[in-house]
């Protein structure tokens, strides 16, 4: 019973923050003739209801001791950053740079502990080295596709990636984790549902910082398979299909059910091969 109830505060604390900031934002930009962006603090809804569905799920402890408890100020520095992101309006190039920070953030949060251990074998810096050249990879590619927005097929791919990384969590043995790539997943869904199919940037970055570090600690502390983390890290990518030559001219039905369709076929690569997982590294 007592799991039960974590998990519908996983699912519909976050799910009701992010509705309920991007609803007071749409009532509020109404008022200044933008009902769609909303006031500046609206950037932060994902940030801010994920980390409602992180202290519901598992509330840290300060100063952090578990490596869990160190992504509630990663998703705090997401929020602050968006917001501050949407009140200033920089150029591309600054908001790149701090999607980096967050990003670089993540790595830090997640890997910092296994680094400051220090004195390991080759073996290790190996995967070291491979985890972060595939979390920047990712994150590349994920600017490249907010840059050229097609509607909101980037927000749809993050979902459905988000919801997928929580499937392989679970099967990976973290319930901990599935629960809150559920209340990521949560979040992100609500504040598209209530924006009414428009989205922040802001939504964007805070996702796929949290999403980076959530499924970069499956893969190191828990048994998330590396093949299963690469694939979850690449599924996004899978967008791109729908940008291509003469596919770029489907009616939005039509583009939207291929690009889902090409992001769930790497997402479910990724469940399949968490069911007979490997360790995470020697």
């Amino acid at each position: 019973m007592a799991l039960l109830l974590t998990a519908l505060s996983a699912v519909l604390l976050p799910a009701a923050v992010a509705a309920a900031v991007v609803a007071l934002g749409r009532v509020f930009g109404k008022r200044t003739g933008a009902p769609e962006a909303g006031p500046w603090w609206t950037a932060s809804a994902v940030g801010l209801a994920y980390l409602a569905g992180h202290l519901a799920v598992a509330r840290p402890s300060f100063p952090p001791i578990d490596v869990t408890d160190r992504i509630p100020f990663l998703a705090l520095a997401a929020a602050v950053a968006a917001a501050v992101e949407a009140a200033v309006k920089p150029g591309p190039r600054v908001r790149a740079a701090v999607r980096f920070v967050l990003v670089a953030l993540a790595l830090g949060l997640i890997l910092g502990p296994v680094i400051g251990a220090g004195d390991f074998p080759r073996e290790v810096v190996v995967w070291l080295s491979a985890s972060v050249a595939v979390a920047l990879v990712a994150w590349i590619d994920l600017e490249a596709l907010i840059a050229r927005p097609r509607g909101a097929d980037v927000l749809r791919a993050l979902i459905l990636t988000s919801g997928g990384a929580s499937v392989a969590l679970m099967i990976a043995e973290s319930a901990v984790l599935c629960l809150l790539a559920a209340a990521l997943t949560a979040a992100l869904t609500a504040a598209w549902v209530v924006a009414r199919g428009a989205f922040h940037e802001g939504h964007l970055s805070t996702a796929v910082a949290v999403l980076t570090a959530l499924v970069l600690e499956g893969f190191v502390y828990a048994t998330l398979p590396a093949t299963s983390a690469a694939l979850l890290a690449a599924a996004p990518a899978a967008t791109w299909v729908t940008r291509i030559g003469p596919l770029r001219r489907l009616g939005p039905w039509a583009s939207a059910t291929l690009g889902a369709v090409a992001v769930l076929v790497p997402i479910g690569l990724a469940a399949w091969l968490a069911v007979s997982p490997s360790p995470s590294y020697p």
